[in-house]
This record gives structure tokens, sequence and C-alpha cells, in this order.
């Protein structure tokens, strides 16, 4: 059976010599596998490897037969083309790091339209807006609704044991802020409150999600952000 959808690339590891198995959370059929033969070969071949990197936003056919782990694509081609992000090392940092938060969060076969279309449309902004350096914290914070534990407060930390007794006032009007909509207290942080803020998001996933290991790219995030 072939399925046309839009998916979302969630990361590759490399099969054999020249092939690739690409996980995709696509808006019809939820996270899938597809193996992609030849893709890393030098060969003029069918795709190209650009069109697998993590995130890329994709126009789909694939096969989708039951029980079968492994399918195949049929016609793959970019649904949108980022612009700013390739040509921006910010965005490229942040969109590595946010590519990093899905494949850890974003599993299940599932099909979770509203959860596409949060992620399409928060990829789109992210990649047409002038560069916001707190578009990850947003993004982490919104998300959690979509996966059932919306946060609605200080108290969703302390009931699972996240210190927030070190908070700064400025960090709690912040959290506050969020809570509304209202992002303008968190683009007047320091880097050093913006990044306690993102520790105590990714333990708050980590609490809710099993196998969340430590982000290998936060220490690169946190490092590019001087001000």
């Amino acid at each position: 059976m072939l399925v046309k959808t839009r998916g979302i690339v969630l990361g590759y590891i490399k099969f054999k010599e020249h092939s690739i198995i690409v996980k995709i959370f696509t808006e019809k059929l939820g996270v899938k596998s597809y193996i992609v033969n030849n893709v890393r070969s030098s060969k003029k071949t069918k795709f190209t490897i650009s069109l697998f990197q993590p995130l890329a936003i994709l126009e789909l056919l694939v096969y989708n037969k039951e029980h079968i782990e492994l399918n195949r694509i049929s016609e793959a081609k970019f649904f949108y083309l980022y612009q700013s992000i390739q040509l921006d090392y910010k965005k490229s940092s942040v969109l590595f790091f946010l590519a990093e938060f899905f494949q850890k969060i974003v599993k299940t076969e599932k099909i979770d339209q509203e959860l596409f279309q949060f992620m399409l449309r928060s990829l789109l902004h992210f990649d047409k807006k002038p560069f916001n350096q707190s578009f990850h914290i947003e993004l982490m914070f919104y998300i959690a609704e979509y996966f059932g534990f919306k946060i609605t407060g200080i108290q969703n930390f302390e009931e699972i044991n996240i210190c927030t007794a070190h908070l700064t006032k400025n960090q709690v009007v912040t959290i506050e802020g969020l809570l509304k909509k209202d992002n303008k207290q968190l683009q007047l942080l320091s880097r050093e409150s913006r990044n306690e803020l993102l520790d105590i998001l990714i333990q708050f996933y980590q609490y809710h999600f099993d196998n969340f290991a430590e982000m290998k790219s936060i220490k690169i995030l946190k490092a590019l952000f001087s001000t």
C-alpha cells in the first residue's frame, strides 16, 4: 500500500556500506523507519543524502506494509527547504540540539497529527523569523502538552523533585509569562539564567521519558550564546 504523507526526519543510521535506515515522523503514519539503498554511494542514485538530514521536512510517497519494521520510500522531495538556517550557524546549532531532543521524545508509531503540526509550525517559524536565542526553551516548554504532561506552573517541577528553590524572581516571572504565551521576559534573561531554565526542562523530560540520556549537544548550545 502506498501512502502520500509529509514527514520530519528524526535521524538516520548507516546500514551496510552505502545505505541508511532513516527514522521519520510522518503526518499520516506516525514514526516509521525506512531503508534507503545506495544513498551514500558516489554513484548517481534516486535519492541524495541531503534529503535525510535531521529535521528535514519532506513530502513522501512510502510503502506501508503492516507488521514490517522496515519499509521503503517510493518518492521523496523537500516539502520545505530551510533558507536562513543553512546560513546562520546559531540557528543551525539550535536545530542540531532540537534534532537530538526530538529523537529522544518522538518515538511512537501512533498517529499524532496535532504534534506533527506543532513541530512543523515551529520549525517553519524558526527558519522564517529573526533568530531567537530562547526558541528551544519555548518549544520544550510548550511541546510537553502534546505528551500529556502540560506545564502549568513551578509545581510541575517540584512534584518530581526538581529543585527550583534557587530560581530567581526573574526566572519565576519568566515561567509565569510562558504560561500566558508571553516570552518577553525570557528574552531579557542573562545567558546563565536561560541555561538554568534549560537544565530544569531537561531534568523534567528525563523524568517523563525512559532512556532520556544526557544531551550531547547541550554543551555546544550553552557555549554558543554569550549574552
